[in-house]
């Protein structure tokens, strides 16, 4: 049996307990609203070296997406790397804005706005967090309104997309009962998709294949996930 803990966004601890690889690392997503900042703010937090693989990935992924390095500033004990990035829309024609990456020690935090470098450096001046062991803790308040709390991970051909069980989560989740399994209960997302859902006392898991076998399943009714305790 192994077990993994990472951080959410705002630190709370997210652990996992299946048999099963746990290695791979978490990613975090959420909104915060930074002190004086004029709208809540979209933040991902990666493990360490986000900027260099995106640089790395760029060139032959997305040739059709421009940018224009900024530079780097040191901040809040680690170093913020800003590129100018101008991209097609489905739409017809481009969006350009600033996107900068926060280097620490054990995680990078990902964000974009419009305006120029000095708005960057601006938000992350306002934006209160801190390393931890497991991630990055964000002490700004989190804005819940537009979109809960959500985490990442990768358990061998499954992708587990993590929320808590608050009071948002819990109004999407489905009246019936479910499958009781030893962890909660499990349903499937919708009748057209293969995707299902394990509901913990702290948690809502979505799991989706990332191939065609059905093992995504099998973890769901297995795997222990928490959040906060």
């Amino acid at each position: 049996m192994a077990t993994a803990q990472h951080a959410a966004l705002d630190g709370s601890r997210v652990s996992f307990t299946a048999e099963a690889d746990l290695s791979t690392p978490m990613t975090a997503f959420g909104f915060v609203r930074p002190r004086g900042w004029r709208r809540s703010q979209p933040l991902n937090v990666f493990p360490a070296g986000k900027s260099e693989r995106v640089l790395a990935a760029l060139p032959e992924a997305h040739p059709e997406i421009e940018y224009t390095l900024l530079g780097e500033v040191e901040t809040k004990g680690g170093v913020l790397r800003k590129a100018r990035v101008r991209r097609p829309v489905v739409t017809g024609g481009h969006r350009e804005f600033i996107y900068g990456v926060w280097e620490g020690s054990v995680a990078s935090i990902t964000t974009s706005v419009r305006g120029d470098e000095s708005d960057m450096e601006g938000l992350f001046e306002r934006l209160r967090f801190r390393e931890i062991a497991t991630g990055v803790a964000v002490e700004s308040p989190v804005d819940e309104t537009i979109r809960p709390l959500r985490c990442l991970k990768e358990v061998g051909a499954t992708l587990l997309e993590v929320r808590p069980l608050s009071r948002q989560v819990t109004r999407t989740l489905p009246r019936q009962p479910g499958h009781r399994v030893e962890n909660g209960e499990v349903f499937r997302r919708t009748e057209a998709s293969r995707d299902v859902l394990l509901v913990t006392p702290t948690a809502a898991v979505y799991a989706s294949p990332l191939g065609r076998s059905d093992e995504h399943v099998e973890l769901a009714a297995s795997i222990s996930v928490t959040w906060g305790e």
